[in-house]
């Protein structure tokens, strides 16, 4: 798997609006657009409730230590298993994790880093 960049801009709501009106105008116009490619965030506070304390240092703990399933991920935590699995699906639904299932002996899913760097970035 391709390991990528994640880039992570803080934009307020007015300000995407405007950048998608002057899209459409440029459009309208026949001109040629750059596709923008990115996660917005709102605000600064959003940034905090996504990337949290907990789901920062279990990012951390995937890439230094790559456990080989969500149980010994959150052992290594020393968190319990359901907060732990919890943060783990809401990483991979926001593509920073995947999710790799074992399919020999006991089932157990193996949580991997899919990015080697996560980019904050706040737009002028």
């Amino acid at each position: 798997m391709k390991v990528k960049k994640i880039k992570v801009q803080i934009k307020s709501l007015d300000d995407a609006l405007n950048e998608f009106v002057d899209t459409g105008k440029h459009v309208q116009r026949g001109q040629k657009t750059k596709p923008i490619i990115g996660t917005y965030i709102a605000d600064a506070e959003t940034a905090r409730g996504i990337f949290t304390e907990s789901r920062l240092q279990l990012i951390q703990v995937l890439k230094n230590k790559m456990p080989g399933s969500i149980y010994q991920l959150a052992k290594l935590l020393h968190r319990d298993f359901k907060n732990v699995y919890d943060d783990v699906i809401f990483l991979v639904d926001i593509g920073i994790v995947g999710i790799k299932e074992n399919t020999i002996g006991r089932k157990q899913k193996k949580p991997t880093l899919l990015c080697q760097n996560i980019l904050f970035e706040i737009a002028a």
